[in-house]
């Protein structure tokens, strides 16, 4: 009997022990919210500045290879020209 008249009688700021753990427990779950909302938010902006960091820094092998392959094309290139020039050379020596 006095625990059920402690529902109802008044604290100091005026409000019912019943009203203030209601306040309270609300209180808790609204701050709850927003912290769930700003973990969220702060995960999102980190993957997307994990992302930018990658788009920056990030390296492709598909790039590099075509790349690899272009050097080694200009490389034989340069020496079937090296080898015309070297062998008409040879041939305007023996001429003169």
């Amino acid at each position: 009997m006095a625990v059920a008249a402690l529902q109802s009688s008044l604290l100091d700021n005026g409000m019912t022990v019943q009203n203030a753990w209601q306040s309270f427990v609300t209180q808790v779950g609204s701050d709850s919210a927003a912290v769930q909302r700003s973990s969220e938010t702060l995960h999102q902006m980190v993957q997307v500045l994990k992302d930018q960091a990658q788009a920056i820094s990030g390296v492709s092998l598909d790039e590099e290879a075509a790349k690899v392959m272009q050097f080694q094309q200009m490389y034989s290139a340069c020496a079937r020209y090296l080898a015309t020039v070297s062998l008409l050379t040879d041939k305007l020596l023996e001429y003169l």
